[in-house]
């Protein structure tokens, strides 16, 4: 900073070119130092927060009921949470890796096909949560037609299951014998 003479008083020369009188640079320094302190404190606030983040991210788990679109969700929402509070070690294939080790147990098979045979750094969350959602619906297909209620009517039309009534054979070897 360099003075000028002025009218009757002195100007300062603050970054660039900024000629204000010193006491409005006192209030600058003074706002400029509120600010950092503020930062500061955001800073520990963050690291704490980011402190509380990673340990729901090494706690999370698959959910009994859960969907499969549901946990992608979470697991999405958890890492941009971590990302904004200033995590740099997070990127999608982590978060990839840890969406195959909290999948259940009946989606194994589904697990080890992607391990084995994709390239994980190639793939995001919902590349990889879009396939298990394929099984997840068919799973879900399959469960439906085995609960219709139309197998089950057949049972009681025919007779009593496991007699020799309720063979359908039976009943049309018995149909021919009375007609005969």
């Amino acid at each position: 900073m360099s003075r000028i003479a002025g009218d009757g008083g002195s100007l300062h020369l603050g970054p660039a070119g900024d000629r204000s009188h010193p006491r409005q640079q006192a209030h600058r320094k003074l706002a400029w130092e509120a600010i950092e302190a503020r930062r500061v404190g955001s800073d520990c606030v963050r690291r704490a927060a980011l402190q509380r983040l990673r340990g729901e991210w090494e706690g999370l788990t698959f959910r009994p009921d859960e969907q499969i679109e549901d946990f992608a969700v979470r697991l999405t929402n958890l890492m941009e949470q971590m990302v904004r509070n200033g995590d740099t070690d997070l990127d999608e294939a982590c978060a990839v890796e840890k969406f195959l080790r909290c999948m259940p147990k009946r989606y194994e098979q589904l697990v080890f096909s992607i391990e084995t045979l994709l390239d994980l750094q190639d793939l995001s969350i919902d590349d990889v949560a879009g396939r298990f959602k394929v099984v997840e619906d068919r799973e879900r297909a399959s469960e439906s037609e085995q609960g219709k209620p139309e197998g089950r009517q057949r049972h009681h039309i025919q007779g009593q299951p496991g007699t020799a009534s309720s063979s359908p054979w039976r009943q049309e070897e018995q149909a021919q014998g009375r007609s005969r």
